[in-house]
């Protein structure tokens, strides 16, 4: 059995094989890649008082998402 992590911290998804808890991984970078960069801009704002463009920020959310969210089997 194979489950979501994100920084080392196992989370919610779980699946039998390792083709279905990619299929999940990518589901979830793709759902929570917006909310992600929304994040970035406003601590970025609030470090800075200066904002990323919306696109980068969804870039810059997306690296972080692949990073973070790893697969891990759960023995």
């Amino acid at each position: 059995m194979f489950s979501l992590a994100r920084n080392g911290e196992r989370f919610g998804y779980c699946a039998k094989d390792k083709a279905g808890i990619q299929k999940y991984r990518g589901w979830y970078i793709d759902d929570h890649v917006v909310a992600e960069a929304a994040q970035i801009q406003l601590r970025l704002w609030n470090e800075s008082k200066s904002s990323l463009l919306q696109s980068e920020a969804e870039q810059v959310a997306r690296e972080n998402l692949e990073e973070q969210i790893t697969i891990v089997e759960v023995k």
